[in-house]
């Protein structure tokens, strides 16, 4: 969308966009020695069938964090962005992460890890009773801004936000600013 905008003579900094999502999932980079866990993605060893599986979910999986990263840089990389705004680009998108509890990762709020686990692990088609729950449980979570909110650019081993809002709320104060529906804070 940025792109068409841009490429039709519209200018960069004029641009303002709300980019909604359905969910992604993003978890720890694994450390030599470390043990498995929810919180971690898991080490596979290549194998042709689910390497090719992978190819063809990637095709009709846009990645969000590419995209909207590239919108974000394109459209001035939030120079001249009125606060709490960072970018002309404003991403709302529950991360299903874990989250930091002093010096350790867990799962957001009360969510036990077999839960976190669950959730990580459910396919695009989920529609069994249990499946919902599970993802609207998540959803009002990250709408209490309990659990994370997916920013526009994370780092790749910490997962600790670089760009944009980590949390619902921030992302709704953003936006209203960028629209125009609120005044910018000082």
């Amino acid at each position: 969308m940025v792109t068409e905008a841009i490429g039709k003579g519209q200018d960069p900094t004029k641009v303002k966009v709300l980019s909604i999502g359905t969910a992604m999932v993003r978890l720890l980079r694994p450390q030599p020695g470390q043990r498995p866990s929810p919180f971690v993605q898991p080490i596979l060893k290549p194998r042709i069938a689910p390497d090719a599986r992978k190819v063809a979910t990637a095709i009709i999986d846009d990645p969000p964090d590419v995209a909207t990263f590239l919108a974000h840089i394109m459209t001035g990389s939030g120079k001249g962005v009125k606060r709490p705004a960072d970018s002309r680009i404003i991403r709302m998108n529950p991360l299903i992460s874990p989250v930091k509890k002093g010096e350790t990762w867990s799962a957001p709020d009360c969510m036990t890890p077999a839960d976190f686990g669950y959730l990580t692990n459910l396919d695009l088609d989920a529609v069994q009773r249990r499946q919902v729950d599970a993802i609207s449980n998540y959803a009002g979570l990250w709408v209490k801004d309990v659990a994370p909110n997916q920013p526009i650019r994370m780092k790749g081993e910490t997962i600790e936000l670089e760009v944009g809002k980590g949390l619902f709320s921030e992302a709704v104060a953003a936006w209203k600013v960028l629209a125009g529906r609120a005044p910018a804070w000082k």
